[in-house]
């Protein structure tokens, strides 16, 4: 994944050792460490059950930050199959342009009963 990365910024001579680590700037520790759970070889062959929204949404960022069409699309289908919340739709919706999710999410939010929450209402910018 990172093979060429040391050619993207030679001054820096990153990733050839433990003490030059290459440099993923806005990935944070969460996000790599959901990744690699996912493909770490008991995850593959046992399921993903044990994978929540938070690492999923997490393995989404880096997908859609990396350019991972096929794993950016199971990422969000496990997603949707976890019920976010439309607060959470909306946010992720923003930050892994997931346009769809955002429509949904509006749909919902004029759609229903209930008035929108004091949390939907600050990701909406609502004060």
């Amino acid at each position: 994944m990172f093979e060429h990365a040391s050619e993207l910024n030679p001054e820096k001579d990153e990733g050839h050792s433990e003490d030059n680590p290459i440099d993923l700037q806005g990935v944070s520790t969460f996000e790599i460490e959901s990744l690699l759970h996912f493909f770490d070889p008991a995850c593959i062959l046992e399921g993903t059950d044990d994978i929540d929204l938070q690492q999923w949404s997490a393995i989404l960022h880096l997908c859609t930050m990396w350019s991972y069409p096929k794993l950016r699309e199971r990422a969000m289908i496990e997603i949707e199959t976890l019920n976010p919340s439309l607060k959470d739709y909306i946010l992720l919706s923003r930050k892994c342009n997931v346009p769809k999710w955002l429509e949904l999410a509006y749909n919902q939010l004029c759609q229903r009963d209930q008035p929108i929450t004091v949390g939907e209402g600050l990701v909406l910018g609502i004060e």
